[in-house]
């Protein structure tokens, strides 16, 4: 089993944000929406769709970095096996469908469900590996 495929998933979602986030922001400006001295220091100044799309990107920067953290400890302690792998791409499935509400109708309600699986799947992986860390002594 492997980690790497999903943590390339969780890459590619972070660098379509990325550039989704980036072209909005580049027409708002260009288009004189916005100033650019105005969002120098803070976004908001940024229209409210902008400002949605740049926290679904800023997101990927949150809870993506135990995921990562987790991933490398898995692979470096030998314990990426099949309950590890479907944690992982849990949690994945978790924070693509959470990019999808936030970019698409912002139902809170629905993007917490979502970010509380995309959490539980941490703590699953963390729990294996603390689990086979005990075990190897």
């Amino acid at each position: 089993m492997t980690l790497v495929y999903p943590m390339l998933a969780q890459m590619a979602l972070t660098f379509v944000l990325m550039w989704i986030a980036g072209i909005a922001r580049y027409k708002s400006a260009m288009s004189g929406k916005v100033h650019l001295r105005d969002v120098r220091l803070s976004n908001d100044a940024w229209p409210d769709r902008i400002r949605q799309l740049g926290n679904a990107m800023d997101n990927q920067f949150q809870t993506p970095t135990l995921f990562y953290a987790l991933c490398l400890l898995a692979m470096m302690m030998d314990v990426a096996g099949s309950l590890m792998v479907a944690a992982a791409w849990l949690y994945i499935a978790s924070r693509f469908a959470h990019a999808f509400v936030h970019t698409h109708g912002n139902r809170q309600p629905m993007r917490f469900l979502l970010f509380g699986a995309g959490t539980l799947a941490l703590m699953a992986m963390a729990m294996l590996i603390a689990v086979a860390a005990a075990m190897s002594g």
